[in-house]
């Protein structure tokens, strides 16, 4: 299957001129690659690999192979391999090319696969849906209103046709995977790759991070940068902080079916995402009340979404504090907001004994004041050594 990738390609920036020079040779390849991908319809993706499992439809999830197979299909059918973000780097070298000698390059063997080798591959997770009927179906279990709905329609960027969409994924997936180190100038690469290309990409670069951010069984790449990059792009781009909630209203949607690492690596990244808008989850408020279990619900009757939006506020406060979190939280939202913090130290029942110069409360009180005042290190530290007692410093 790799190398079947790899064929398809090449056959996306040179099928014209093979199509034209060796139309017995091409249409044999493309014979062959049909009956590659006959039979590999017969052998689903496991579906631990699925971010539905087992339920997972077609329409949500692409594999690369796919993606492009369709692609080259389309291209055989209409006799047409023009597009306009295609990458053609031999026209540089168009005069040396004119008048060299050609070479028969012998027949490659594919090697075998060897156990453990991984290959990389684009697997597509696919939130935004073209289809009217599918588009419908996202529309039912969104919660949105009628007024939302017209909002989302008019800000929602028109869709790519399926070649560039493609090509602008796949240029988007290396480019994301070449600046892992540098997620700033990942994101100006790819802000550039729109301005050079001319096409408008910001669902493409949506939808590529969420499925790198998604796959499983691990990224590539660590959680946060990916997080980075989608806090780059709200600000390059402007329709992609109303693609974010989109998606984040999708993925909640399905959380029932949604795979269990991945509702913790979608809580994980939400949590942060949202800690760089205050805090702020009034998008989601409306378009989660419908998923919500009614107030005073008993705990055992509790539903997937209302354990993900108690974990994503525990999370939330974890990151900042109680008041911070609670003071930008959604009516709806506020029953899963979880109890204030509170220390539990031995000594958290005050007595009379406290204000005694050798109360633990005392020293706890003189460490904080302390530590408050930003003393030396050494200073703390001999203080601790001269009037704390070893055994009272777990308490302290």
């Amino acid at each position: 299957e790799w190398f079947a990738t790899l064929v398809l390609d090449c056959l996306i920036l040179c099928g014209s001129q093979l199509s034209t020079r060796e139309g017995e040779r091409f249409t044999a390849l493309l014979a062959k690659l049909q009956a590659f991908a006959d039979g590999r319809a017969t052998r689903p993706m496991p579906s631990l690999l699925r971010p539905f499992g087992a339920d997972t439809h077609k329409d949500e999830v692409m594999e690369h192979f796919d993606a492009l197979w369709a692609v080259v299909s389309e291209c055989a059918e209409d006799g047409s391999w023009s597009f306009p973000c295609l990458l053609t780097p031999w026209r540089v070298f168009t005069e040396q090319f004119i008048g060299a000698e050609s070479y028969e390059l012998a027949p490659v063997t594919i090697p075998r696969h060897t156990t453990g080798c991984t290959y990389p591959s684009l697997r597509r997770l696919r939130l935004f849906q073209e289809l009217p009927s599918l588009a419908g179906r996202d529309r039912r279990h969104s919660g949105e209103s009628d007024a939302e709905m017209a909002d989302d329609d008019e800000a929602f960027p028109a869709p790519l046709p399926l070649g560039e969409r493609v090509l602008i994924e796949e240029y988007t997936w290396m480019l994301v995977n070449a600046f892992a180190d540098s997620h700033k100038d990942g994101a100006k690469a790819l802000a550039w790759q729109q301005e050079a290309f001319g096409l408008e990409s910001s669902v493409s670069y949506v939808e590529v991070v969420f499925s790198m951010l998604m796959l499983l069984p691990t990224p590539r790449n660590k959680l946060v940068y990916y997080s980075c990059l989608l806090l780059d792009f709200s600000k390059l781009f402007t329709p992609v902080p109303h693609l974010l909630a989109r998606a984040v209203n999708k993925l909640f949607s399905e959380l029932p079916r949604l795979d269990v690492e991945l509702r913790s690596r979608f809580v994980d990244w939400l949590s942060l995402h949202v800690s760089h808008f205050g805090f702020n989850l009034t998008p989601f408020g409306s378009a989660w009340a419908a998923h919500l279990s009614p107030p005073g619900t008993p705990p055992a009757e509790r539903t997937a979404y209302d354990a993900f939006v108690t974990t994503l506020l525990q999370k939330c406060v974890a990151l900042s504090y109680h008041e911070r979190v609670q003071r930008e939280l959604p009516e709806v939202l506020a029953e899963h907001m979880p109890p204030k913090p509170a220390g539990a130290t031995a000594w958290a029942a005050l007595s009379v004994s406290d204000t005694e110069p050798g109360a633990i409360g005392t020293k706890s009180a003189a460490l904080l004041s302390r530590l408050r005042a930003k003393a030396e290190r050494e200073d703390v530290l001999s203080w601790l050594d001269r009037d704390i007692d070893r055994a009272q410093l777990p308490v302290l």
